[in-house]
């Protein structure tokens, strides 16, 4: 059975085998998550930011905001757009939306009542003489039928007109990579159009949990090669004369001044960090910010109708700049020459400067001082007082409202320049694709890589450990070996965690730890069988043949630790022995001269009682055969108890026999040395060999030399080595046996103060 010992190991290494070589790469999982966050923490790019689409639940942002988004890029001076969201065009038949229908007709009312607002003020202040009024009501009516004219229009040709503005506001904001894989207008994006390099892709797979932890850099199609949406824009950052070579497992990104080797699995895929910490902000702010630059204007505009810019060079009004800005932008949509544009901007700022002035400087509190002057003229007409203090908290309100609505533009403005300015820009989902590109650009720019293990290593790594484990299992008992296996298990771990976490090799610190106790538990499962299999066995062969205090110490002695190596009782064990023969000489002869039921019940309590005496010293029986009775004192062998002393025993066990049957022709013949022992469930245990002979022999020659017990010479020296008081034997005579070719001495001992003769 030594060979059972290998069997959980082959097992778990055949098992460990096919499965490692099996699988291309090894898997990743929450044991890679929690590793990771143990590795140095990565911080995404300063200049990297994600405008956040996250609250459009994945529903593609309108073209609309598209422009106004582009606008205010371009604007903050961003260096790119790279754009992993839909970009939704309704096609010229599509009907509007209600909101969008909503802010077309508001649009073109606020038109109508700015004109007939202008014209009234007109005429209430002097502006528009009343002969020439009616002139002035006919354009009036005239602009509002053109009002019409162009909200049917709008609606008719809303497709085009919005794709027109979409490709204008592109152009003022030439500096987007848009995906090939999302709907950009009426179409898929083209990346090529753009920036001149790959085409680029957007959505990445996910593992089976949902959790992002590898991207495919470059993805290979039949007809076109894809580039991740993060590696383009790292190629944009680095140069446009990058170049991308892949080889087995790596992918190189170079030119004359950085180059990146990226450690790819088998599929090509690039491991990447998580980054925890990365400037994000919001689409909807930047749609604020430019709400509220218009909320800021109609105050303004408020405050031009009331007069309170009336000391102010008309060219300067807040309100003329506002519009000067409007008017440039429409100009650098249609044509976005360097020049204009930087006109743009820098008319931006002035707006900005001269709003700034004007709230935080004299003129609220001249209109207020003016107002205050002509509160204490006399001879003003009954009501009038009245009407200047509103008009004069009128005034106190509107810069209360201009300053608020400035400051909270001012707000939105600074965080969108801290975030925009020459920043690289990632419009999408921060729980989606836009993650996936900052984890993937930040992995590569701080160089720290996870590199894919080989499974192959881990096999082999493996293999040694299984081998580790077996010789383990020779020199420890089943418990202490699963407490070895399990310290292994933890060193494994360790290992395995500190390549990962330090030195950025990942080779699956669950696989070996399963190994380890999943063989050690399959180790230890056999020995359970086994050692239920051993206990069996004995039990079959042992338990009535020994006392059960015998027994029971037997199975303790049961080396736990080598199970495969303990004999079974069908094996043959050669071993050293007293070998006792107890004869009764009444029962030998031509038969029984009682009734046989009457002699068959002698012989039945005969052994019985002889066997039970020699049980309760710790001798095992053999086996019965008529008149006689074999058993042995030191087999089986018991390591387990050195205080037991069957020399002694054995002694002890044959003098209270031949007592006990003093009245009887009861002797005893004991000889010591080499026999076989094995056990057939058909005739029970045998010792076979010339000792179990002698012992027959002289258990015969007792009776003719009057003497109830015979020891051989050996077994004499035997018994007297490990008893401390002499045993008075007397020489009786030698025996031949012509086998072996010997004299074989024999002794009597004496017994309960006889003196054996």
């Amino acid at each position: 059975m030594k060979h059972l010992k290998f069997v959980p190991f082959i097992i778990a290494l055949l098992i460990s085998g096919i499965y490692i070589l099996s699988i291309p790469d090894l898997p990743l999982g929450p044991m890679y998550d929690l590793l990771m966050k143990l590795r140095p923490r990565l911080e995404a790019p300063a200049d990297l930011v994600v405008i956040d689409t996250t609250n459009l639940d994945g529903d593609p942002i309108t073209s609309d905001d598209v422009v106004r988004l582009l606008i205010t890029l371009s604007a903050m001076e961003s260096r790119l757009a790279v754009f992993q969201t839909r970009v939704h065009l309704p096609d010229e038949h599509q009907s509007f939306s209600s909101t969008e229908r909503q802010r077309l007709v508001q649009r073109e009312f606020a038109r109508i009542q700015k004109n007939i607002i202008n014209l009234f003020d007109g005429i209430r202040l002097g502006s528009v003489r009343p002969q020439d009024a009616a002139r002035y009501v006919q354009d009036v009516t005239g602009l509002v039928e053109e009002s019409k004219n162009r909200l049917l229009l709008t609606i008719a040709e809303s497709g085009n007109i919005r794709e027109l503005e979409l490709e204008k506001a592109r152009a003022l904001f030439n500096r987007i990579i848009v995906c090939d894989d999302l709907e950009w207008g009426r179409s898929a994006g083209s990346a090529l159009e753009v920036w001149g390099g790959q085409a680029v892709y957007s959505s990445v797979d996910r593992d089976a949990d949902g959790m992002l932890r590898r991207i495919y850099p470059v993805r290979e199609l039949p007809n076109k090669q894809l580039v991740h949406a993060g590696m383009a824009l790292l190629l944009y950052t680095i140069g446009g004369d990058a170049t991308i070579e892949g080889s087995v497992n790596t992918l190189s990104i170079r030119n004359e001044k950085v180059q990146y080797v990226l450690p790819l699995d088998t599929r090509g895929r690039f491991l990447v960090h998580h980054t925890e910490s990365y400037k994000t902000i919001p689409l909807k702010d930047i749609l604020a910010y430019q709400e509220q630059e218009k909320k800021l204007y109609e105050a303004l505009k408020e405050m031009e109708r009331s007069g309170y810019f009336i000391h102010l060079d008309p060219l300067q009004y807040p309100t003329t700049l506002y519009e000067y800005t409007q008017s440039l932008e429409m100009e650098v949509l249609d044509s976005p020459l360097p020049d204009l544009l930087r006109q743009w901007r820098e008319a931006r700022k002035a707006f900005y400067k001269a709003v700034s002035e004007y709230l935080q400087g004299p003129a609220e509190q001249t209109i207020l001082k003016g107002y205050d002057a002509l509160l204490v003229t006399e001879n003003l007409k009954e009501g009038g007082k009245e009407r200047i203090a509103s008009l004069k908290e009128l005034v106190s309100q509107s810069f209360s409202w201009a300053r608020k609505a400035y400051d909270e533009l001012m707000v939105l403005y600074t965080q969108l320049e801290s975030v925009l300015y020459n920043g690289y820009c990632i419009v999408g989902s921060t729980s989606g694709d836009a993650e996936a590109s900052v984890a993937l650009l930040s992995t590569i720019l701080s160089r720290s890589f996870i590199y894919p293990g080989k499974p192959l290593y881990l096999f082999l790594a493996n293999t040694v450990v299984l081998l580790v484990l077996f010789i383990m299992s020779t020199l420890f008992s089943p418990l202490w070996f699963f407490v070895f296996s399990v310290i292994l298990a933890i060193i494994c771990l360790f290992i395995n965690a500190g390549l990962f976490v330090i030195g950025g090799y990942w080779y699956a610190p669950i696989i070996p730890v399963g190994i380890v106790l999943g063989s050690s538990l399959l180790y230890l499962l056999e020995q359970a069988l086994l050692l239920l299999y051993m206990r069996r066995h004995q039990e079959l062969a042992l338990k009535y043949r020994m006392s059960q205090d015998a027994f029971k110490t037997h199975l303790r002695s049961i080396p736990l630790h080598d199970l495969a190596v303990v004999p079974k009782p069908v094996d043959i064990q050669e071993m050293e022995a007293l070998i006792l023969c107890v004869r009764h000489a009444s029962f030998l002869g031509d038969g029984p001269s009682i009734p046989l039921k009457d002699f068959a019940q002698d012989v039945k309590v005969f052994r019985h009682k002889t066997a039970e005496l020699i049980k309760s010293y710790g001798g095992t029986i053999l086996w019965m055969d008529g008149e006689v009775l074999f058993a042995a004192f030191g087999f089986p062998h018991r390591a387990s108890l050195p205080s037991w002393n069957p020399a002694r025993e054995a002694l002890t066990a044959a003098q209270n026999i031949v007592t006990t049957f003093s009245d009887e022709p009861v002797t005893v013949g004991i000889d010591y040395g080499i026999s076989a022992f094995y056990f057939d469930v058909l005739s029970g245990y045998s010792a076979l060999g010339r000792i179990s002979i002698h012992a027959r022999v002289l258990s015969g020659l007792a009776g003719r030399y009057q003497v109830r017990l015979l020891c051989s010479e050996s077994a004499i020296n035997y018994i007297q080595n490990h008893i401390d008081e002499p045993l008075g034997a007397s020489f009786i005579d030698t025996l031949v046996d012509k086998q072996e070719q010997r004299d074989i001495r024999f002794f009597t001992i004496p017994y309960n103060g006889h003196s054996g003769l």
